[in-house]
């Protein structure tokens, strides 16, 4: 079984690599490329029957998530930062449905569709003051708190 103690290690090993990487023209951050080195290993050694606990897998891919998050706040133009918690809640699903192999959950997939519809709606209308001004508060959430 994979423990924390060798999770950690792989992880701070990783970490060192890819800090190591940067020094010779690599440009990526090391800490995102380590977790997601780390939960893609784990995830290749599950597939393959090794006794890997998903839930581990799931924190880092978890992480990574947000890792996401993030990096589309900075890089996106503001307009389109409304898209991000339904790429958000998207990916987390993901994440679930890839490890726990649930595919009858249809009231999920509906959830996520009238979700991205809604942020579309959103998006298309954010002409209108009274929407602009609910976009602009979805927008700014995480920056003004």
């Amino acid at each position: 079984m994979v423990g924390l103690t060798t999770l950690l290690w792989t992880l701070s090993a990783l970490f060192v690599v890819f800090m190591a990487a940067r020094g010779f023209g690599l440009k990526v951050c090391a800490m995102c490329a380590a977790v997601f080195t780390t939960w893609l290993g784990l995830l290749v050694l599950l597939v393959l029957g090794k006794d890997v606990d998903p839930l581990m897998i799931g924190v880092l891919m978890g992480g990574s998530v947000v890792g996401v998050m993030y990096l589309l706040r900075e890089k996106l133009p503001e307009d389109y930062q409304l898209f991000t918690y339904p790429f958000m809640v998207t990916l987390f699903s993901l994440v679930y449905l890839l490890l726990a192999d649930v595919r009858t959950e249809r009231g999920a997939y509906f959830l996520l569709a009238a979700t991205w519809a809604l942020f579309v709606t959103l998006f298309v209308l954010r002409g209108n003051k009274q929407l602009k001004g609910l976009a602009t508060s979805i927008i700014k959430c995480c920056k003004d708190w």
